[in-house]
């Protein structure tokens, strides 16, 4: 007995296979290009802005200078961030570490 459950459908020449797609045309790789393409462009925007109207890097940093000062100070500010890391996350371990005193000294005089 051949039941729907059963048949498989046949692959159609209107409905292409992913593979067979062209690369533009891949879901896949548009969610990784376009906004990446994106990205560039409003980057290269942004640099172009800055040069053309020789605005001063202390008000608008090109992206460049931004890229150099982070290849530069890249310690020093790692460092911050690890020092901001621990000094966020102390606090979280102390209030589990003290409801966990509570917890356990209630388990202990049951």
């Amino acid at each position: 007995m051949n039941t729907m459950a059963e048949t498989k459908p046949v692959p159609s020449a209107a409905s292409p296979t992913p593979a067979s797609l062209p690369l533009l045309s891949r879901p896949e790789f548009q969610r990784v290009f376009y906004p990446s393409l994106v990205a560039v462009l409003l980057i290269g925007l942004w640099q172009w802005w800055v040069t053309a109207f020789d605005i001063p890097k202390f008000l608008v940093p090109s992206p460049l200078l931004v890229a150099q000062t982070l290849v530069t100070d890249a310690a020093l500010l790692f460092g911050a961030l690890l020092g901001a890391s621990v000094a966020a996350t102390g606090p979280r371990v102390a209030a589990v570490a003290i409801e966990m005193a509570s917890t356990l000294d209630r388990f202990w005089k049951s």
